[in-house]
């Protein structure tokens, strides 16, 4: 039996963050995502104080990420990452969420060669 799921309007961070943490079951930080590839005198936001690492070893509670979005923190910064690692919550508890980024052309030649493809053209085929 499958149930439907409704997704958020893209621009609805909050909406997002409740998502991946319910749905999902991972673990949901605000990102400053607006900054990326920009120098460091022109970024506008900051990570978290502590970073994402902590995340990716043990659970987020339900009142720290009601508290990043009672604070404005995913929409101040405009953008949330989610964290790689295990599965804390719902159905998948207890498996693992991987992911590889390749968001520049050293990461996609990685991935090219690692599935053995020549263009993503070629592995833009090959999906869905």
């Amino acid at each position: 039996m499958s149930r439907e799921i409704s997704l958020p309007p893209i621009d609805d961070f909050n909406g997002w963050a409740d998502f991946y943490f319910y749905e999902w079951g991972i673990n949901v930080i605000p990102a400053p995502t607006m900054d990326k590839n920009k120098d460091e005198k022109d970024k506008q936001f900051t990570w978290i104080k502590g970073g994402w690492q902590d995340y990716q070893t043990r659970a987020m509670s339900e009142r720290e990420h009601d508290a990043f979005k009672r604070n404005g923190d995913y929409i101040s910064r405009k953008g949330l990452a989610v964290v790689a690692g295990r599965v804390w919550r719902g159905p998948s508890k207890g498996l693992w969420f991987t992911f590889a980024e390749a968001d520049n052309q050293l990461g996609i030649d990685c991935l090219l060669k690692m599935f053995s493809y020549a263009s993503l053209e070629q592995m833009s085929k090959d999906s869905g």
